[in-house]
């Protein structure tokens, strides 16, 4: 089992022994397991499976130590220099006085096994570009040799700039395994895992530690704990939800201005429209009659074509299942039903009609996300 599918189950795990309902469960997993699985679970599909399970070997679990970093005309550094190491776990501090060249040492062996430097990436842009030493007028050259644990041969990574390079993209790059040169593009697969697994921290990455804020600790150790999934999952969902928030905020001031729109027509249909309105009740159901419309003008156009509204909520059984038309019929229901009450009634409240314009929402985005399949067998004409 690999790190995603078992934070995976771990997250499932959690989230059924607590107090969250299956619904809120189905939710947070859909949109750990990525968009298409949350799109699905909110048109109201089911739950997705674990992430597929990938090969254990793809990412290599091999133990790599570096040996020696060899840089020549490269950031502080311009004759050929070399730094050697023990190829061995723990940990290993390298200390020198300012200038002796630490910085360029860690941040030649970053470039070289990651095509780039997260020191650069804090800094001006101006700073990238005084990679090269500009006391070394000859090719510039990274080169990382990395011992395996065990009888693996020795890994070798070798980046070159020809005298006219001006960019750090710009370097050839070779990779040896023992001393055999490796066609171009092949890589080690534990390679990939080294931005996470950084070889070196500067003094920068250490100062982090203790004067970080909390937000920027967590975005450094979230990939190296493996809780990126969870961080994509929760942006997912807040994306989510401001797209319905937005539609609600979106409905609540066409409310206004419709009202606002009748208020300056002098006749007594458009008052009594307005009082009509006072409960919103009505413009709920318009919204809906109006979701409802476009669905059937994606699937049947002729049905659209229909005056009436109930031939379009009896025939929604027979294209988009029964499930989601009882729910249609039912808030179209609720909605007329809050619409009519009498003066001797007791009005909706508050809390039912953000009940009732939840589920809005919810049917409309449904609507609208739901397959334009439908049966050929069903006969419709305009003048139903």
């Amino acid at each position: 089992m690999n790190d995603v599918t078992a934070l995976f189950y771990d997250l499932a795990n959690r989230l059924h022994s607590g107090e969250a309902s299956r619904s809120v469960a189905d939710l947070v997993l859909a949109a750990f397991h990525g968009d298409d699985g949350l799109d699905t679970v909110l048109a109201g599909g089911p739950a997705p499976r674990p992430p597929a399970e990938r090969d254990a070997t793809a990412a290599g679990s091999a133990d790599v130590f570096l040996e020696s970093i060899q840089v020549t005309g490269f950031r502080g550094i311009g004759a050929t220099a070399t730094l050697q190491l023990q190829p061995r776990a723990g940990l290993t501090l390298v200390i020198g006085r300012n200038g002796s060249g630490k910085s360029s040492f860690a941040e030649a062996a970053e470039l070289a096994l990651t095509d780039d430097s997260m020191r650069w990436a804090q800094r001006p842009v101006v700073f990238r570009e005084g990679w090269r030493n500009l006391h070394q007028g000859d090719d510039a050259e990274i080169i990382v040799r990395l011992r395996l644990d065990g009888d693996a041969p020795p890994v070798t990574i070798q980046r070159r700039w020809e005298r006219r390079a001006t960019d750090p993209s710009d370097a050839a790059m070779t990779t040896f395994i023992g001393t055999a040169a490796q066609p171009a593009g092949r890589l080690p697969a534990w390679l990939g895992r080294v931005d996470l697994y950084r070889p070196f921290l500067s003094a920068r990455d250490l100062e982090r530690v203790i004067t970080a804020k909390p937000a920027e600790l967590y975005d450094a150790l979230a990939p190296i704990l493996g809780l990126a999934p969870l961080a994509a999952a929760d942006l997912r969902l807040q994306r989510r939800r401001k797209e319905r928030d937005d539609r609600v905020k979106a409905l609540k001031a066409s409310f206004t201005e419709l009202r606002a729109l009748l208020a300056e027509i002098d006749d007594d249909r458009a008052r009594r429209a307005v009082k009509a309105l006072g409960g919103q009740a009505w413009l709920l159901r318009l919204e809906l009659e109006t979701a409802l419309d476009r669905y059937w003008s994606r699937v049947r156009p002729e049905i659209a074509a229909v005056h009436a509204q109930r031939p379009k909520l009896l025939m929604l059984a027979a294209f988009a299942g029964p499930d989601l038309a009882r729910r249609v019929s039912y808030l179209w229901w609720a909605l007329s039903r809050a619409g009519h009450h009498h003066r001797y009634e007791l009005g909706i409240t508050f809390g039912e009609l953000a009940r009732l314009r939840a589920e809005l929402v919810a049917v409309t985005e449904l609507l609208r996300s739901y397959p334009t399949t439908a049966p050929a067998e069903v006969p419709v004409t305009a003048d139903e």
